[in-house]
């Protein structure tokens, strides 16, 4: 069977000064959430210092409201890895309610590992990135093992496995 993203729109009715958000994602397209969290734009996200949320969810199809002023930033968090931005700069007037449908955002990678060594910590980093154990590199994502669901953005991205032996 082929899996979908939904095309419910929110229904909730907000009062003035009031945003929600809605964030959307076809059934078992993503692995499980931490939270999905809405923060002033270019504010730092999930696991940074000075993080501080507007508003949060931990599941998929639940509003968040919050009042602030935009423009804001969404975060995804999963309950293994590291917080990916889903959306920077996103406008949101006094009022309104917006869906965010997670699946025109982001991707999953998924490395089986057939024929690869023990990895110590599989990344998924930009195209040009040194990377693990050199100066620069920034992973985008990471997972401990093969096969397991990597989320990250729309892009293109470099694979990098070290061994659990230490060899490069």
């Amino acid at each position: 069977a082929i899996s979908t993203p939904t095309s419910r729109t929110p229904t909730s009715w907000c009062a003035a000064g009031e945003r929600t958000i809605q964030f959307t994602a076809p059934e078992r397209f993503l692995p499980p959430v931490k939270s999905i969290v809405v923060v002033k734009a270019g504010e730092p996200g999930p696991g940074r210092p000075k993080f501080k949320a507007l508003a949060a969810a931990d599941r998929y199809g639940e509003p968040v409201k919050f009042s602030e002023d935009g423009p804001f930033d969404v975060w995804w968090q999963p309950k293994d890895g590291l917080p990916v931005r889903v959306v920077a700069g996103l406008a949101i007037r006094d009022g309104e309610s917006k869906e965010i449908k997670l699946a025109e955002y982001l991707g999953v990678v998924n490395f089986r590992g057939d024929d690869q060594p023990r990895a110590a910590l599989i990344t998924i980093a930009a195209q040009d990135d040194p990377g693990p154990d050199e100066k620069g590199h920034a992973p985008v994502q990471t997972a401990k093992d093969y096969r397991v669901d990597m989320v990250v953005p729309d892009g293109f991205y470099s694979l990098w496995i070290p061994p659990d032996n230490g060899a490069r």
